[in-house]
């Protein structure tokens, strides 16, 4: 199961949930792979040209001799710390940005989350799909004679279902 973090624009959800967005808690593969490519795609901007140059940085340490594992193990500290945290940073973004934080879901997939949440903040039904309650009216008329004679209240309604 993942954990989602629900956030909704700072101009507040519309009916659709277009606005809405689902952030899961999680390892991010392509985050791990291609760092500023993940970021890039999130519009992290300024975090996937740092990690471009922290890539270049390390590609040139590990051709200089001596340094070779130093500048591999930079490289897989990028790749790390953007597979872990990059949806932290990703969450913290949009925080700065006036989205705001709505709901933790945790669901086994995306869609399952989505259903989740929008059943949850489905409004009150309208006037027109609302259920009609009956009216209950007591009155001893048209009770039967079984019913009356029920001390211990076995026989709550007759056959014609009234009380």
């Amino acid at each position: 199961m993942t954990s989602y973090l629900v956030l909704e624009a700072p101009d507040g959800a519309d009916p659709q949930g277009l606005s809405t967005r689902f952030v899961a808690d999680r390892f991010s593969w392509l985050g791990f792979i291609v760092p500023w490519i993940w970021l890039g795609a999130n519009r992290l901007w300024l975090f996937a040209v740092l990690a471009i140059l922290l890539q270049i940085l390390a590609g040139a340490l590990s051709t200089v001799s001596g340094f070779e594992v130093a500048g591999a193990l930079c490289a897989l500290t990028l790749a790390l710390l953007t597979g872990f945290e990059g949806r932290n940073l990703l969450i913290r973004h949009l925080t700065a940005k006036g989205w705001e934080t709505k709901d933790i879901i945790v669901a086994p997939d995306l869609a399952t989350a989505e259903t989740i949440h929008f059943s949850m903040t489905a409004d009150e039904p309208s006037p027109e799909t609302a259920v009609v309650k009956p009216e209950w009216k007591t009155s001893s008329q048209g009770v039967s004679r079984l019913a009356d004679s029920d001390a211990a209240g076995l026989f709550q309604f007759d056959f014609s279902g009234r009380r």
